[in-house]
């Protein structure tokens, strides 16, 4: 019988390469009529259903619908690709298949996310106050989560604290690390954290950074999306990748220095005439940071300067990932960093919104 997903998040920069990876996929075999995507709006259905597949336009807190849909489709995987900052859009996921009378091996629930790559990272920063250190993904890092003060806890720790699965597996990639990279999908195809920092250089005129330098865990969207197609390639296979408590999946590659990031964005910039000078300055101001990149503190010093310990990969290798982009790989394309903006660029990214910053009024200097 037929396996059928159902991906939330579609029309972000994961969830809709993800849709795309799906389609191409050599290993992973889905007909398009067994691919289900949620979006939020009816603009964004005609984007997926020209490729033949299933979208709908759905509220992740319509319990009611998303069990209709779930029942509907006969889903047995869902990839829940929308918003990690609230862990409410999660619950009525489980609870819509945990409905299902499809047995336990037939319901898997692969917690990812889309816009908030920067959050997901922040779960394990000492700014965000992760009191742990370094974590693999091999460790117990469910009790490491149970142990921080509920008042404490990150919004994407939240995932697995309150719920309870009841025969649904869940699989959690609790960050990406900073992915890279133009996106497949049908609508948003850029990031996060390198496309903010485009935007605010340009504005601004200027490249700046903090006045230390840090380093983040790194992907490119490819090798990301290649992730998640394994671990659903294991699971239909019946190879059972660990879920639960056990079920942690970093999905990173390599390190990148934020430092020599900026270094290069300030060179693309400078040679188009974009800001005034090669090379970054020290942020006057962590205000006019917080405006610029459109995050509050502390998570703009995390999403754009972060030193801290953070996740570790160490399960890709028994599982078999082989990604192919390394971090020369990153700064031989940052020039197509800066162009992807330039062509792509039509809206803030969601995680942005969700702080609610007031608008850029430009710098101060």
């Amino acid at each position: 019988m037929a396996w059928n997903i159902l991906i939330t998040g579609a029309a972000g920069y994961i969830g809709g390469s993800h849709v795309i990876g799906l389609l191409g996929s050599e290993t992973v075999k889905f007909e398009p009529e067994n691919i289900n995507v949620l979006v939020r709006s009816g603009g964004q259905v005609g984007h997926f259903s020209k490729l033949g597949i299933n979208a709908i336009q759905c509220s992740l807190l319509d319990e009611k619908k998303l069990a209709d849909i779930v029942l509907e489709r006969k889903v047995d995987i869902i990839v829940h690709c929308a918003s990690s900052l609230d862990p409410n859009l999660a619950y009525p996921l489980i609870l819509a298949l945990q409905k299902s009378a499809k047995p336990p091996a037939r319901r898997y629930i692969l917690f990812t996310s889309d816009p908030t790559q920067t959050a997901e990272m922040g779960a394990f920063s000492k700014e965000t106050g992760w009191p742990h250190g370094s974590v693999e993904d091999t460790d117990p890092v469910f009790e490491l989560e149970k142990q921080m003060p509920e008042q404490d806890v990150f919004p994407v720790q939240r995932y697995s604290k309150p719920i309870n699965s009841e025969g649904t597996n869940l699989i959690n990639n609790p960050f990406c690390g900073l992915v890279d990279g133009r996106g497949t999908g049908p609508y948003k195809k850029l990031s996060v954290q390198v496309p903010s920092l485009i935007r605010a250089f340009i504005v601004l005129k200027m490249v700046y950074k903090f006045d230390y330098e840090g380093r983040w865990p790194a992907a490119h969207v490819s090798d990301v999306v290649n992730y998640y197609i394994l671990l659903i390639g294991l699971i239909i296979e019946g190879k059972t990748p660990p879920s639960g408590e056990n079920g942690y999946y970093f999905a990173a590659t390599h390190y990148l220095s934020w430092w020599k990031m900026l270094e290069g964005l300030a060179i693309s910039l400078h040679g188009r005439g974009l800001v005034k000078e090669p090379i970054p300055v020290i942020w006057p101001s962590v205000e006019l940071a917080e405006k610029a990149l459109g995050f509050p503190s502390p998570y703009v010093q995390v999403a754009f300067s972060s030193r801290s310990p953070q996740g570790i990969a160490d399960k890709r290798y028994s599982i078999g990932w082989e990604p192919k982009w390394n971090a020369p790989d990153f700064f031989n394309i940052i020039d197509d960093e800066v162009q992807s903006v330039l062509d792509l660029d039509i809206a803030r990214a969601c995680i942005a919104d969700y702080f609610a910053n007031e608008k850029l009024e430009g710098s101060k200097e």
